[in-house]
């Protein structure tokens, strides 16, 4: 388990925490109170009939990603580790220092 740091959006509406908590408090709500353990998954895996599973895998992030990019109609394959090159390529750019960068993206 890691501690990293994600700072809160000026724009409630991209925020990330904001989302996050969104999403915690609805897993909560629908699946039960086993998902306020502060050790559970941060993201799950939905079978088909909209069962939550557990947590989600690499591969079942990779899945996940694709899909979505491919919905959304975006040229290029994304695949999870696009995320993590994304956020460094960015944070780079911003002068972020580099160890606080390798530390963020794991």
């Amino acid at each position: 388990m890691r501690n990293a740091k994600i700072a809160y959006a000026g724009d409630p509406e991209i925020c990330p925490v904001g989302a996050y908590a969104l999403y915690r408090a609805r897993l909560l709500a629908e699946h039960g109170e086993y998902w306020a353990g502060p050790l559970t998954p941060a993201f799950v895996a939905i079978d088909r009939w909209g069962h939550v599973t557990g947590g989600m895998g690499p591969d079942s992030v990779t899945r996940a990603i694709k899909r979505t990019s491919a919905r959304a109609g975006v040229a290029i394959a994304w695949t999870g580790h696009s995320l993590r090159i994304g956020l460094a390529s960015t944070a780079c750019r911003a002068g972020r220092d580099g160890i606080a960068i390798a530390d963020q993206g794991g």
